[in-house]
């Protein structure tokens, strides 16, 4: 019987402690969520956002076709191999939160640095289309995408608006990014 010597035992732990960090240096970050005064703190990625207690929070992998809001889609998106062929309208009846990552995103817009909470963010933000009620009402589909460099994590909100700038709630939202 051969003994294993201290060499070959250091090895195998080099190779297993390096395929441990290589794991999770590519694992996506996960994410948290709590509860408290009404308002609903969810952490991805090291940033946390606020929003209010009511809205639901939803794993972005399980809602292919996205939510009517008011909610957070929170997490990476499902594998291309699990997409749907495509997907029926949804109304948008509320703000609805994607906190992605660690896939990219493009800014959609000229991005404008701001610093919130000392948090370094970029933002851009466009129409992106309109929905009329049946009263003949336009709204404005509004879509802001906010970046944070240096994140792997990112911030996409669309909601229903004027056409004469961004809906309070997007930004009251955005207000509420900190550390985690």
């Amino acid at each position: 019987m051969r003994r294993l010597g201290h060499r070959t035992s250091a090895g195998v732990v080099a190779i297993v402690l390096l395929a441990f960090m290589l794991a999770s240096c590519s694992a996506p970050p996960t994410f948290q969520v709590s509860v408290s005064h009404g308002q609903t703190s969810v952490t991805y990625g090291g940033i946390t956002v606020e929003v209010p207690a009511s809205w639901s929070v939803t794993r972005r992998s399980d809602a292919v076709c996205g939510i009517p809001g008011p909610g957070v889609l929170v997490g990476p998106p499902r594998p291309e191999s699990d997409f749907v062929q495509s997907c029926p309208g949804i109304p948008l009846k509320g703000v609805v939160v994607t906190f992605g990552g660690p896939d990219p995103i493009a800014p959609v817009g000229h991005e404008q640095r701001k610093t919130i909470h000392g948090l370094h963010l970029a933002i851009s933000e466009r129409i992106d289309g309109s929905e009329t009620t049946g009263s003949g009402v336009t709204h404005w589909l509004w879509r802001e995408v906010v970046r944070f460099p240096g994140y792997s994590v990112w911030l996409q909100l669309d909601a229903l608006g004027t056409s004469t700038g961004v809906p309070a709630a997007v930004a009251e939202v955005v207000n509420t990014v900190r550390l985690g």
